[in-house]
């Protein structure tokens, strides 16, 4: 069937549905990691340190929100790895949407830490 045909059963799975799959390239890796270093940045930092702490956050918006739409579109990832950084993001962006710069409660940090490190986990086993 013709590939520029307006039936959607011609094109490809991840065209109809608008997710984009996630490949293990260098990109997705490095951004990975860059978001996943930022986010234990966030772990890290001291709650009064606000010269630090504030522009973190709008990096952590804006970089969650960028990695999200590359390689977890609706919450949709292709592989172990997105699936893990997915939900560490999504937790993440969702406290900051709704608190603000407030702290993150640590069980909820604890959860999002453990989601980034299994997500190099996968990585590094190319999951």
């Amino acid at each position: 069937m013709n590939p520029t045909s307006s039936n959607p059963l011609s094109a490809p799975a991840a065209a109809v549905s608008g997710v984009p799959v996630a490949v293990l390239d260098k990109d997705y890796v490095n951004s990975t990691l860059k978001l996943r270093e930022d986010i234990i940045s966030y772990a890290t930092l001291d709650v009064n340190d606000y010269k630090v702490r504030v522009p973190l956050i709008k990096t952590l918006r804006t970089e969650g929100s960028d990695w999200v739409s590359k390689y977890a579109r609706g919450g949709s990832a292709r592989t172990d790895s997105a699936r893990r950084m997915y939900i560490a993001v999504d937790a993440l962006i969702g406290h900051i949407a709704a608190n603000g710069y407030a702290p993150m409660p640590k069980p909820k940090l604890k959860v999002v830490l453990a989601n980034v490190d299994q997500a190099k986990t996968f990585l590094e086993e190319g999951k």
